[in-house]
């Protein structure tokens, strides 16, 4: 790979396509699917942080449904497009906070439903990760 990365797997004229993996100098893996080279199809990444992302993939990115997982505990579990959160999608914190909604761009957008570890519950709409009413 031109990056530094190691890859294994099945090859179409020399260009990584069908399963696979790669791995980084600096620790970061993927195994899953590849076509004419890029991530396509299912499969799982795992950054060098401990941050993972498993699920579909489209051009390179995460696109469709996967689960982002964050070193600290918080993950995503919805849509995404463009290796964004887009769409529909639940962000659970590691103190047990929930928000369930539409994103966009990585943001809380549109009609959502915060509930609070402590059992308060704020149902409303939010624009570009705020909330407007």
């Amino acid at each position: 790979m031109p990056d530094g990365g190691v890859y294994e797997g099945d090859l179409i004229d020399g260009i990584p396509s069908g399963k696979g993996k790669v791995k980084w100098p600096d620790g970061e893996n993927y195994t899953g699917d590849f076509a004419n080279g890029t991530f396509q199809g299912k499969g799982k990444y795992s950054f060098a942080n401990g941050d993972a992302y498993e699920g579909d993939y489209f051009d390179g990115k995460p696109h469709g449904k996967g689960i982002y997982s964050f070193a600290n505990g918080m993950y995503y579990v919805g849509d995404f497009a463009n290796g964004l959160k887009n769409g529909s999608g639940k962000m659970t914190t590691a103190e047990g906070d929930t928000y369930e909604g539409g994103f966009l761009n990585d943001l809380p957008h549109g009609h959502g439903i915060m509930k609070f570890a402590d059992g308060d519950v704020f149902d409303g709409n939010w624009e570009n990760g705020m909330i407007v009413d």
